[in-house]
C-alpha cells in the first residue's frame, strides 16, 4: 500500500504528494516525513524532496535535520545537504542549539 497527500476539494484535489511512499507524516515543522522500507526522508509542504527516504531516524529542528544512518549520525540543513558528515556515535543539540557530538569516546560542542 502506498500513501499520497491530496489538497482539499476545493483547489480540485490536486495532488500534492506522489503516491509512491510507504508512509507520510506531518511534521509539527510543516515538513513532511516520507517514509519507504522504514527508511526516512523529507519533503516540504509544496512537495519538493529535500532528500530521499535512506536515514534510520531523523530529528527535525527549525534549521537542521540531525539523521542516523548505519549506527552513526549527521547533520543537514533544511535543503538536505550535509552540514556534519554522517560518521559520528552521537549527535545531540543543547539548549543553546550548539550540536555536541560523540565520536570514538571523543566528546566535542561546535556552535
Amino acid at each position: 500500500r502506498q500513501m499520497c497527500i491530496r489538497d482539499r476539494p476545493k483547489k480540485q484535489n490536486e495532488l500534492i504528494l506522489p503516491c509512491r511512499f510507504d508512509d507520510i507524516k506531518l511534521l509539527t515543522s510543516g515538513y513532511y516525513e516520507i517514509l519507504i522500507n522504514n527508511l526516512k526522508g523529507l519533503e516540504d509542504a509544496k512537495g519538493n524532496i529535500l532528500y530521499d527516504p535512506k536515514y534510520e531516524e531523523q530529528l527535525v529542528f527549525e534549521k537542521h535535520i540531525i539523521v542516523k544512518n548505519q549506527e552513526k549520525y549527521g547533520v543537514l540543513d533544511k535543503e538536505g545537504f550535509n552540514i556534519i558528515p554522517t560518521m559520528h556515535d552521537l549527535i545531540q543539540q543543547d539548549d543553546d542549539n550548539n550540536f555536541i557530538i560523540l565520536t570514538k569516546g571523543k566528546r566535542e560542542k561546535i556552535k
